[in-house]
């Protein structure tokens, strides 16, 4: 079944919107984020993001490791950036 977006779009972009879909359930999420849409872009192999990675040497995986090294990252970062409890004096 063809899914129906609210714009027109490429051929290569509702490809990777539903691989984007695909990663984020596979991910056992309810959103899709950047992340998802970044990987679906490199495996949609007619695109220039595929095509980019591939010349980098990269492969889908080693992509799927970025992003979640990435995340991993993010959330550490974040959490040392919150404000600390001041201890009673």
């Amino acid at each position: 079944m063809k899914k129906v977006w609210p714009i027109k779009l490429t051929e290569n972009a509702e490809a990777a919107m539903l691989l984007a879909e695909e990663e984020a359930r596979a991910a056992n999420l309810t959103y899709v984020g950047a992340e998802h849409i970044l990987i679906a872009l490199v495996r949609v192999q007619s695109g220039i993001s595929a095509r980019a990675v591939k010349e980098l040497g990269l492969e889908i995986e080693q992509v799927r490791h970025a992003v979640a090294i990435g995340e991993r990252d993010l959330f550490d970062s974040s959490r040392e950036m919150m404000p600390r409890k001041r201890s009673p004096d």
